[in-house]
């Protein structure tokens, strides 16, 4: 898996942030299919994300072996607040 930079996510959030919102964390992630464990396949299959932080919702960007952005969602804190 290639490795990201702070500024590499900040790049892949950038398009998805409201204006004065602020990034407060990011992490990264890769989850792999079930049976890709079975299988021994390569990470080329693996799902691989960045999961963003701000002051006003947390963003999931999926992202490609080439750093680019694959898919892309939000939930805002209230939604999470909400959810049980």
């Amino acid at each position: 898996m290639a490795e990201l930079s702070e500024e590499r996510c900040r790049r892949l959030a950038a398009p998805h942030l409201d204006p004065g919102e602020r990034i407060l964390f990011t992490a990264v992630g890769v989850e792999p299919p079930w049976w890709a464990l079975l299988a021994r396949l390569t990470s080329l299959l693996w799902r691989h994300s960045v999961v963003i932080a701000t002051d006003r919702r947390l963003l999931l960007v999926d992202y490609g072996l080439d750093l680019e952005e694959k898919g892309f969602e939000a939930v805002s804190w209230a939604e999470i607040a909400r959810a049980e």
